[in-house]
């Protein structure tokens, strides 16, 4: 659409529409922060968290019940957010949800009911040289 003469730029759509800043991307981000190590062999798992959040800008919440002083060996150097996250809510047991503001809830994952199958009978074994 021609601009107008005497039309002001505010009303000009062609104007509104290049001041407009690009639309966030919708692929996983890499780490902003490169200089942060990304790979952790016997670390608590809430360090782990913690690096990821300097890393990418966002903010975890561990649940009651998750246990930060956990021990993980993963390596995430070079991985989006997602794959990230994925790797280490695998590997210590977590179930990580996006709550609206952006921020991760990190909750057990599954784990800690009682067994609800009766146990399996196990036999004796026969003594050595002796017949079955």
């Amino acid at each position: 659409m021609p601009k107008e003469p005497g039309l002001p730029p505010w009303l000009d759509p062609a104007a509104s529409a290049r001041a407009r800043p690009p639309d966030p991307p919708k692929v996983a981000v890499p780490a902003v922060r490169l200089d942060l190590p990304l790979n952790f062999t016997g670390r608590p798992v809430r360090e782990v968290y913690d690096a990821l959040a300097k890393a990418h800008g966002v903010r975890f919440v561990l649940e009651p019940g998750v246990d930060g002083a956990a021990r993980v060996t993963v390596y995430l150097a070079g991985r989006g957010l997602a794959d990230a996250l994925g790797i280490l809510a695998r590997t210590a047991g977590h179930k990580v949800t996006r709550r609206g503001d952006g921020s991760y809830d990190v909750a057990l994952g599954a784990g800690g009911e009682p067994i609800s199958d009766k146990p399996i009978n196990e036999q004796s074994l026969a003594p050595q040289g002796g017949k079955p």
